[in-house]
């Protein structure tokens, strides 16, 4: 039976989490060679998983991008890169507030973060192969972190899930892929992928500092 190791892909054993500029002073190095598996199925509770970024093996073990992985786990990911530490936490997706947002376009907060939503609409699957539906709920909003640690994050992070013809969607990946620093506000796009067009119910924003969520009602 293969080893299953949860470790970020993309950069060999001393993984950043796509930051750069850190320091490791006194840091040894090794690289090494890795081979793409993109033949590899992912399974999580019986139901397949897509991941943008495809297994990798390494002498024999095989690795899978930790912040996709932890997605699907229902993890959240933080990279503090004053001490270059990965931290994996479970999401606490408490629900806070219902706030109907019929109106784009207005500023609200949940715990440290700042939220603007520009738009959600439903876009054609004509960019990402690796997803078989023929549509995306595309997501479009504005953050900014009040948050004085060195913590930063991917989109995905700002939303827990949406509903859909009251079936909740949690699998999505980002239109943009920037690094998203405290206190530097960042436009986000993130694509849920669905079968077919019904109605978006609601949308569930989140806090990663909290970890609050807040579920926005859409009338």
């Amino acid at each position: 039976m293969k080893k299953f190791k949860y470790m970020i892909v993309g950069a060999i054993v001393g993984a950043t989490l796509a930051t750069a500029g850190s320091s490791f002073a006194a840091t040894a190095f090794e690289t090494l060679k890795a081979t793409v598996r993109p033949d590899y199925k992912i399974v999580v509770d019986g139901k397949d998983a897509k991941l943008n970024n495809k297994p990798v093996t390494i002498d024999g073990s095989t690795y899978l991008p930790i912040r996709e992985v932890a997605t699907l786990l229902n993890k959240d990911v933080n990279f503090k890169s004053s001490t270059n530490t990965i931290t994996l936490t479970t999401k606490n997706d408490t629900e806070i507030d219902k706030i109907s947002i019929n109106t784009l376009g207005t500023p609200f907060e949940i715990g440290k973060t700042t939220f603007t939503v520009n738009s959600y609409k439903y876009i054609e699957n004509t960019k990402h192969p690796q997803y078989s539906e023929k549509f995306f709920i595309a997501v479009n909003f504005d953050v900014t972190v009040s948050d004085n640690q060195t913590n930063v994050w991917r989109g995905i992070h700002f939303l827990s899930h949406v509903n859909v013809a009251n079936q909740k969607i949690n699998v999505a990946t980002e239109e943009n892929s920037n690094l998203i620093y405290p206190n530097v506000t960042e436009r986000i796009e993130i694509l849920f992928p669905v079968s077919e067009k019904n109605t978006v119910t609601s949308i569930n924003f989140k806090d990663p500092v909290s970890g609050n969520v807040s579920v926005f009602e859409i009338k």
